[in-house]
């Protein structure tokens, strides 16, 4: 049986989740059940070694990569990347043959590299949240606050940011976070502290 690389998109939190699947249409409907998500399909992909590109894809956007199979792209890159895929739900037209593998390797080339800059220390300092409390608020580790707030390359999953904005919302009612106040993009050619 054949499988698509496929790509969604969490409606909220604009995370995109790449992988593959024998029933792309099945798969959507695992994913928001298992992550809690509003995710949709943004694009699909008819390869000869779906396996083999899904795992090259996710190498090229490690520097972007949340938590598993989930990524935050920046938009440039995003529309790179969804310039090989298919639109979905497009049955008026053919699918496309299978992309060669070689091809691949060449986009490999052109995507530039994003990476990020931890804010969440800042934030908890100009807000005058402890680690204690945000520890004790998120039943985190102190090893994770810790790493979040002092800036260390951690990674860490998309629930566990959602769950640090929502409790950093209970400690200072009023304050609108955001995944901002935890971690911002850097632009390319930006020199990340």
């Amino acid at each position: 049986m054949s499988q698509q690389v496929y790509i969604l998109e969490d409606k909220n939190s604009g995370l995109l989740k790449i992988g593959i699947s024998v029933d792309v249409g099945v798969r959507v409907g695992q994913v928001n059940k298992q992550f809690g998500c509003d995710a949709e399909v943004i694009g699909v992909l008819d390869v000869t070694n779906a396996a083999k590109i899904e795992r090259f894809i996710h190498g090229m956007l490690e520097d972007c990569r949340v938590v598993g199979e989930w990524f935050e792209v920046n938009d440039s890159r995003r529309r790179y990347l969804l310039a090989y895929f298919d639109a979905p739900l497009h049955h008026s037209r053919p699918p496309r043959k299978p992309v060669p593998d070689e091809t691949m390797d060449t986009a490999a080339q052109n995507i530039a590299e994003t990476r990020f800059r931890w804010t969440l220390g800042e934030t908890m300092d100009r807000h005058g949240i402890t680690r204690y409390a945000l520890t004790k608020a998120t039943e985190l580790s102190p090893n994770t606050v810790d790493a979040m707030y002092k800036g260390k390359p951690t990674r860490i999953d998309f629930p566990v940011i959602d769950r640090v904005i929502r409790e950093l919302r209970k400690l200072r009612p009023g304050v609108e976070f955001g995944a901002d106040d935890v971690f911002v993009w850097v632009p390319d050619g930006e020199v990340v502290p």
